[in-house]
């Protein structure tokens, strides 16, 4: 049994949204294929759906082929997923996709996906990084520790401010009309 931290949940809900979002796909009213098995991918579906999403989650290729003529994107956040879901040795075939449906966006979360042979052949993931198994292909990591410390000093310092009645450039009064 794996179970996941409210926390956690609401990360994957936020990182789902921001990046189909930053893909250039609206939510509301798509269809949406979800290519996940776990948790992972339930949670995001929860919250693609309360978005106004109609979602499907599926890990088999039938189903995907079967969606894909009326789907907007494939959302990959399968975390246990060890096979390349798309490249040369993919389980989906990226030229039937396109067959059916040319204008059918991909983004990628978590999964083996090949983005040079994605490119070849003139279609696209979102993000345009390597893909692999069991690695979030986009994070707020990049950014480090350092905008985390920032925040937490700058907390400390509005404290000080409330607490000592100092006026400074972080602190805003706040009053009721």
């Amino acid at each position: 049994t794996h179970c996941i931290s409210s926390a956690a949940s609401d990360v994957y809900k936020r990182q789902g949204i921001k990046l189909a979002l930053n893909a250039g796909y609206e939510v509301y009213k798509n269809k949406v294929i979800i290519w996940s098995s776990d948790e992972f991918g339930r949670i995001t579906k929860a919250f693609f759906e309360k978005m106004g999403a109609s979602v499907i989650m599926t890990t088999d290729i039938n189903v995907v082929y079967d969606n894909a003529p009326s789907a907007d994107f494939i959302y990959f956040c399968d975390m246990h997923c060890v096979e390349e879901l798309i490249g040369l040795k993919g389980i989906l075939d990226l030229d039937l996709l396109v067959q059916l449906n040319e204008v059918l966006g991909y983004v990628h979360l978590i999964g083996s996906i090949d983005n040079e042979y994605v490119n070849q052949r003139n279609s696209s993931v979102y993000p345009n990084k390597i893909g692999q198994s069991s690695v979030m292909s986009e994070s707020l990591a990049y950014l480090g520790i350092t905008p985390i410390i920032q925040l937490q000093v700058a907390g400390f310092k509005v404290a000080e401010c409330l607490h000592t009645g100092m006026e400074h450039d972080l602190v805003q009064n706040i009053t009721k009309v």
